[in-house]
């Protein structure tokens, strides 16, 4: 992959008419710009939705750990996938992404697998993976606030617990 450093650069505008300031481009190998870091730390990837992963279930996309890496090095914060021109925008905070994500090696290459569910889809419909994704994640979510006032009573005296049960 090759990479370019300070392309596009942009005046700074208080007006907000200019486009965001890019900090930061990588090409890919025939070279078409695939990922772009703006200034504020937003890393923008460029897809198309047809593009996703069949090792993911069509529900996610690639980046080379490299430019990730060079990426994070820079400042960036948040990733963000644009899909078919931006008919879809996905955007995700990176570190608890990251953490989310696992390493896969694609055609020869060490990329992070991103699923789509981990992101919030900021325009486009939802599709039916998504949805269903995202009630699942609520339904853990409420299990997990649940139990978490029984997994704390291990670490108290429950003698007065006890008592309590038996008085009543």
């Amino acid at each position: 992959m090759r990479r370019t450093v300070g392309c596009c650069r942009h005046v700074a505008d208080p007006d907000g008419v200019l486009p965001m300031t890019t900090v930061c481009t990588w090409t890919g190998n025939h070279g078409r710009v695939v990922l772009t870091l703006h200034a504020g730390g937003l890393l923008v990837k460029s897809e198309k939705s047809v593009d996703r992963l069949h090792v993911l279930g069509d529900r996610g996309h690639a980046v080379d750990c490299s430019m990730i890496a060079e990426a994070l090095s820079l400042g960036a914060e948040t990733l963000e996938i644009r899909e078919d021109g931006g008919a879809y925008v996905w955007r995700a905070e990176l570190a608890p992404l990251l953490a989310k994500s696992k390493v896969v090696a694609l055609a020869g290459v060490r990329r992070w697998a991103l699923y789509l569910e981990h992101f919030t889809l900021t325009k486009g419909e939802a599709p039916d993976w998504y949805i269903d994704a995202q009630a699942r994640k609520k339904i853990a979510e409420r299990r997990e606030s649940a139990g978490a006032g029984n997994e704390q009573l291990p670490l108290f005296d429950d003698s007065a617990f006890r008592r309590l049960r038996f008085e009543s």
